[in-house]
């Protein structure tokens, strides 16, 4: 396969989240729209159902699917066997996300969830800001004004850059000279948290709405030993630099045990949700 750069990486992993979602949509639409005894809705059902299959054809040859697949296989089969494996966690997708038509085999669904938490955690490391309006409440993300001693840098690096013959820094010089021409004046919102400690928790609140994790012994977390196999992908890709250990992983998920907050990668559109309230 060749070589994959972060961008196309994290633009794969973008659009998975997307097909995923609009597969949810569609489903959501197609079970509680139909079974609304109060609404003549038979005529819209044929296109509802067509609809649904398409989604199920899009997101089944995505090629961050294929991806994963081929190129990952044996770090998704072990995530697999950690999550459902004996003496272990049980894993199961939450009803409200499993494929109630029955369309799609229950091992090809639950895959498929579990290719979304790797894809997540993908673009909570490379881009949260990807999902801003929503990472601050989480506490990914934090805002800070730029002071104007903070202006008057950008204003000599954006000076030095353009200097600096054959230097090609992306996109990354439009902000400095954004920042350098006093364009800035709200809050920019940068990275509270590590990009591992980001990962662990966006799987944590996703495992929280998307799976029923148990044991034996009472209801579970997602498996920690998936997780860091999940980091350890993630630093195989380029995504992370450095990955935690079991401890700190499991550390991160207790804090997170009893909270509901949506995972950032659940608003892929980045709307500013308004409480009407």
């Amino acid at each position: 396969m060749p070589e994959i750069t972060k961008q196309e990486l994290l633009d794969l992993s973008d659009s998975y989240i997307r097909d995923w979602h609009d597969v949810q949509t569609h489903h959501s639409l197609l079970i509680d729209d139909a079974s609304d005894a109060g609404v003549e809705v038979h005529e819209y059902v044929g296109t509802w159902s067509e609809d649904y299959r398409n989604s199920l054809g899009n997101i089944l040859i995505s090629p961050f699917v294929q991806l994963i697949g081929t190129e990952y296989c044996r770090e998704l089969d072990y995530i697999l066997k950690q999550l459902n494996g004996p003496h272990g966690t049980y894993t199961s997708l939450n009803p409200e996300h499993t494929d109630t038509l029955g369309e799609l085999p229950n091992d090809i669904q639950f895959r498929l969830g579990v290719i979304y938490a790797i894809a997540a955690g993908i673009v909570v490391c490379s881009d949260p800001e990807r999902y801003s309006h929503d990472a601050v409440a989480q506490g990914i993300l934090q805002a800070v004004t730029p002071n104007k001693e903070v202006i008057k840098y950008a204003q000599a690096l954006a000076d030095a850059v353009s200097r600096q013959k054959g230097l090609e820094i992306g996109d990354l010089f439009s902000n400095i000279v954004e920042l350098a021409n006093g364009r800035v004046h709200d809050k920019i919102l940068v990275p509270v948290t590590k990009d591992t400690e980001r990962v662990v928790t966006e799987i944590t609140l996703l495992s929280n709405h998307v799976f029923i994790n148990s044991n034996k012994r009472r209801q579970g977390r997602f498996s920690t030993s998936a997780i860091e196999r999940i980091l350890e992908m993630l630093n195989l890709m380029g995504c992370l630099d450095k990955v935690i250990g079991y401890k700190q992983i499991s550390n991160i998920q207790r804090k997170l045990e009893n909270n509901d907050s949506d995972p950032l990668t659940f608003n892929p559109d980045n709307i500013p949700w308004i409480d009407s309230e």
